[in-house]
C-alpha cells in the first residue's frame, strides 16, 4: 500500500470531536473527585451543626465566593493547559484577584477591630488544622484532573499541575467550608488560601513528572 493510500485509509473513518470535549473531559474529572470529598465530609469530618443558619449569613458566602473563584479560575486556565503549544500563564495570573479580594477584606475588617480582637480573629479555633484539611481533601480532585490531563496534550506539565491544583484546592476548600464554622475574613485569607496554596504547588511538583510525555 502507497503512503497515500495509507493516509486516505485511516483519514476515512475520522469523526468530528465536540469543541466542548476538553471542558466536558475536565469538568467530570472534578466532579467526580468532588464526590469523593462530599463523601469524606459527610463520614469523616461532619457537616458544620450550624450550617442551616450559616446559608443565610454574608460570611459564609464571602468564604464561598473567595474559593469557588479561585476554582474556576483555575479549571478555566486548566482548560488552555490541557492543549498544546497554548500559553495559560494569563489565565492562571488572574488567580491573583481572588486572592487580593480576601486580603483586602481582611484589612478592612481587622481595621474595624481592636488590637485585643485581632489576633482571636486572624487564628480562629482551627488554624493549625484548616491549611492541612484543604490539602488533604484536594488530593482527590488533584488526582482525577491530572488523570484526565494526562489524556490530552498539555507541553507545559508543570504550569498545567500548578492550575489544576489551585482548581483542586479552591473546590477542597468549598466543600471544607461545608463543615468549618470559621468566619473571618483574615482567617479565609491566611489559612485557606494556605490550603490552597499548598495543593497548587503539589500539582505543579506532581504535574511536572506525570504530565510530561
Amino acid at each position: 500500500m502507497k503512503t497515500e493510500e495509507l493516509i486516505e485509509t485511516l483519514a476515512a473513518n475520522l469523526q468530528p470531536i465536540s469543541s466542548f470535549a476538553l471542558h466536558r473531559r475536565l469538568l467530570m474529572a472534578a466532579a467526580a473527585g468532588v464526590a469523593v470529598t462530599l463523601a469524606i465530609i459527610a463520614f469523616g469530618y461532619g457537616w458544620r451543626e450550624d450550617l442551616a443558619a450559616a446559608l443565610a449569613g454574608w460570611p459564609f458566602w464571602r468564604k464561598m465566593t473567595f474559593t469557588l473563584a479561585v476554582a474556576l479560575l483555575g479549571l478555566w486556565a486548566a482548560f488552555r493547559a490541557s492543549r498544546p503549544g497554548l500559553d495559560a500563564v494569563p489565565r492562571a495570573l488572574w488567580m491573583l484577584a481572588p486572592f487580593s479580594a480576601i486580603a483586602g477584606l481582611a484589612l478592612v475588617e481587622l481595621a474595624t477591630l481592636d488590637a485585643s480582637e485581632r489576633r482571636g480573629t486572624w487564628l480562629g479555633q482551627t488554624w493549625q488544622s484548616c491549611p492541612w484539611s484543604i490539602l488533604a481533601l484536594s488530593v482527590p480532585v488533584l488526582i482525577a484532573l491530572l488523570l484526565a490531563i494526562r489524556r490530552l496534550a498539555p507541553t507545559r506539565p508543570a504550569i498545567a499541575g500548578l492550575v489544576a491544583g489551585f482548581a483542586s484546592g479552591g473546590l477542597a476548600a468549598t466543600v471544607y467550608g461545608l463543615h468549618c464554622p470559621e468566619w473571618a475574613a483574615s482567617f479565609v485569607a491566611t489559612w485557606y488560601a494556605l490550603g490552597i496554596l499548598a495543593s497548587g504547588v503539589l500539582g505543579a511538583v506532581i504535574g511536572r513528572r506525570m504530565l510530561r510525555w
